[in-house]
């Protein structure tokens, strides 16, 4: 197995890391109205009322399109996972990173969709606000965007760090030109 390989994999897995640490983050949005601070996810909610300690929940019930990006997400973080697995089985088989590729390019618009999806619930009945605009006490943190750096830069490890061919052919394209005559490139 090549170097480009194993950096490809080891990207993955750090994605999937973080794409696993932003699902287990409360911090998604935060409200800030006194004398409670709360903050909301979509694994767990909490809750910090007059400077006490702060207590967390799993929410009783989340806004339909909050669904929907968990969905996307977790769909998006097995794709990952998969993607490492196929690139771990390619040590003995090395048609396997062919599946990885297309594994990790199906994580990466699974992860796009969910962030897309996710302000939509920004009308839930705990924020006050209406779809893809928060109320004025409240203010979206980083953890809802960390999977799509990530997963852009997978697009990016797709194209650079896998040839666009099939394992043992040349990286060979063919082009027509007006006389016929076919060039290599």
């Amino acid at each position: 197995m090549d170097r480009l390989t194993v950096a490809a994999g080891l990207l993955f897995l750090v994605a999937d890391v973080f794409a696993v640490a932003s699902l287990l983050n409360p911090d998604w949005i935060r409200t800030a109205e006194p004398p409670a601070v709360q903050t909301l996810g979509l694994v767990l909610q909490c809750e910090q009322l007059h400077g006490r300690e702060r207590s967390c929940s799993a929410p009783s019930q989340l806004p339909a399109p909050w669904k929907a990006t968990l969905a996307f997400l977790a769909c998006g973080v097995l794709a990952l996972s998969a993607a490492c697995v196929s690139i771990g089985v390619a040590r003995w088989r090395p048609g396997a990173v062919v599946y990885s590729r297309w594994l990790a390019f199906a994580a990466m618009i699974m992860m796009c969709l969910g962030a897309l999806i996710f302000p939509a619930g920004f009308s839930a009945e705990a924020l006050g606000g209406e779809a893809y605009k928060l109320p004025a006490n409240a203010q979206a943190t980083t953890a809802w965007a960390v999977p799509v750096p990530f997963s852009a830069q997978l697009t990016r490890c797709r194209v650079c760090f896998f040839p666009l061919r099939e394992p043992g052919r040349p990286a060979v394209v063919e082009r027509r030109v007006a006389g016929g005559a076919a060039t290599a490139f």
